[in-house]
């Protein structure tokens, strides 16, 4: 299950990223919502374009970094992107088959242990130098000063 949590972090990366682009280049593109909005001649048509831009840059970002993040096990970025992929399975047809994909392999049984043993595994040992004893009035020398002052 550790690659499918990889592969899911990589797919909502680009999914967040291109969204994102995509989202902003259609918007600079119509001249911003009122531009997209009266691009169409139906007024419900419209109306949905500007909902569908605004859904998709506002799942983009949380999309992003949830994705990056799950990388590295962190449990309440599961919890966060189980609610993404919910709000994913909306966004047809890339959306649905991601969002989908992603509440598959969030929640089943196998990925438990990889997020209860994350902390463990995580921690990076980071050598450190040993600290002065307070009060110590040693003199401190040159490393190559042999003087003994």
């Amino acid at each position: 299950m550790d690659s499918h949590i990889k592969a899911l972090g990589w797919f909502n990366m680009i999914f967040g990223a291109l969204s994102l682009v995509l989202s902003i280049l259609i918007l600079v593109n119509s001249g911003g919502l009122s531009g997209l909005s009266a691009s169409f001649n139906e007024e419900i048509y419209g109306y949905i374009a500007v909902a569908s831009i605004i859904f998709h840059l506002l799942i983009a970002i949380p999309c992003f970094i949830c994705g990056f993040l799950i990388r590295k096990l962190i449990d309440p970025v599961r919890t966060m992107l189980i609610l993404v992929s919910a709000l994913n399975t909306l966004n047809a047809p890339v959306g649905t088959l991601l969002g989908a994909y992603g509440l598959w392999v969030l929640m089943m049984p196998e990925t438990d242990p990889l997020f209860a043993n994350a902390p463990a595994q995580n921690k990076k040992k980071k050598k450190r130098r040993p600290a002065k004893a307070a009060g110590s009035s040693a003199p401190v020398t040159a490393p190559g000063d042999l003087s003994g002052k």
